[in-house]
């Protein structure tokens, strides 16, 4: 029988035409078959890796609503030491007013949602946050009682206000650290190191 080039497969010798024909489609399907498999494993990873980054900066920004809850809470201590320490003390009035701002926070510090905590270090600078709000709420209720004793230590508000800021500018440094340490909250400008100040206009 003549040999007839042809008629004859280059790829797999002594194979037909048709049949060389047959096993390039079949290599041919498997092969897309391979690469649609890889595409959607790869877009499956890349899915996957987008919601850990989108979770992680969702995450950042809740530590950083913490943070900033635990400012407030000092800031309005700050008020509280810069007022007692002048003249004869804050007035009723002012006291109203910041006992209204730390009401304010310790609801703010009831609406966290405490199952979202994965570290202890975050629950303790909660739990110091709103353990501080409370007891300046205390205090400035103590103060403003009709049968507080006119022998109370007219620095006591002082006392009890600088003791918060020492106890929040523990965990609020530790706190913020962490923060930082995740790459900061997304879209965000830098937080304060000194919660008493706000970043400037345009910053």
């Amino acid at each position: 029988m003549a040999y007839d080039v042809w008629e004859t497969c280059v790829l797999f010798p002594g194979f037909s035409r048709s049949e060389c024909a047959s096993w390039v489609q079949a290599w041919g399907s498997i092969g897309a078959i391979a690469m649609t498999a890889w595409a959607v494993n790869w877009a499956h990873r890349k899915q996957l890796k987008q919601k850990e980054r989108e979770q992680s900066a969702d995450y950042t920004q809740f530590l950083e609503t913490l943070f900033q809850l635990l400012g407030g809470t000092r800031g309005v201590a700050v008020k509280i030491t810069e007022m007692e320490s002048v003249g004869s003390g804050s007035t009723p009035d002012e006291r109203s007013s910041m006992l209204a701002e730390l009401s304010a926070l310790s609801d703010a510090f009831t609406r966290v949602d405490l199952n979202r905590f994965d570290r202890y270090d975050y629950m303790e600078a909660w739990l110091v946050g709103d353990g501080q709000t409370r007891k300046l709420i205390a205090a400035i209720e103590f103060v403003d009682l009709p049968t507080t004793s006119q022998t109370l230590d007219p620095r006591y508000l002082e006392f009890i206000a600088a003791e918060a800021i020492r106890t929040l500018d523990t965990r609020g440094k530790k706190l913020y650290a962490a923060i930082e340490a995740r790459g900061g909250p997304s879209g965000s400008p830098p937080l304060p190191v000194d919660w008493t100040q706000r970043p400037a206009a345009g910053h």
